[in-house]
């Protein structure tokens, strides 16, 4: 019965993941970074995060909600959509990544105040681990902000992602990913159901999201 309410993706199950629990050096923490860059690679991530800021006519500040180790902001900075002069902020729980050459602070995203330059806020797989409350504290934090675009790429809660996460084993993922692929599906948005979540009400932002075959529910929010 248990197996079969995890199947009921109706409503959003928010669970621990492991990786929360696991130091940054713990070998199922570097493996399932391993991972996740596979996954970002087979869901589009990074391209479609490269192709959406190209729609952007000057990014002058961008702030990474989550960044990890940095793949995101390395490849934007590889294919020339970012360079060493943009104004780039990684906000995360753990510690600045090698060789990440902008600033970065070590804090809660619940608890982050964007700064007065704040332009453009990114998050790629972070925000579904947030429960509904946690979800309206961050998103009272990008109204009050000089933020203009808040884009994300989250995981779209769909029956069938689940069993994309599992054929995802013939790839040999670590076990500790494999588990948090499930819960992270079990906790992801339909359409646009993360800005509603946030709070970004469509009187003040113009709201357009997609979902992909490949696992993906996306935003772009752009303040009128």
């Amino acid at each position: 019965m248990e197996f079969l309410s995890k199947l009921n993706l109706a409503t959003r199950i928010v669970e621990p993941e492991i990786l929360d629990s696991l130091p940054a050096d713990d070998p199922a923490a570097l493996a399932n970074r391993r991972d996740l860059r596979l996954y970002n690679r087979l869901m589009g991530s990074y391209g479609w995060f490269g192709r959406t800021l190209q729609r952007v006519s000057q990014i002058t500040h961008v702030t990474e909600y989550g960044p990890g180790d940095g793949s995101l902001a390395m490849r934007l900075l590889r294919n020339g959509i970012i360079n060493t002069e943009t104004t780039y902020v990684g906000v995360d729980l753990i510690g600045q990544p090698n060789g990440w050459p902008y600033r970065w602070h070590r804090q809660d995203i619940r608890t982050f105040v964007p700064d007065a330059s704040s332009h453009l806020l990114v998050a790629n797989l972070i925000l579904h681990q947030f429960s509904e409350p946690e979800l309206k504290q961050v998103g009272q934090r990008i109204q009050d902000s000089p933020l203009q675009y808040v884009i994300t790429n989250e995981p779209s809660r769909k029956r069938h992602h689940l069993w994309q996460v599992s054929l995802s084993r013939l790839f040999g993922i670590h076990p500790v990913t494999y588990h948090d692929a499930q819960v992270s599906i079990r906790a992801g948005f339909r359409r646009d159901e993360l800005a509603s979540l946030l709070g970004l009400d469509e009187s003040d932002w113009s709201i357009n999201w997609s979902e992909t075959f490949m696992g993906c529910n996306r935003l772009l929010c752009i303040r009128k």
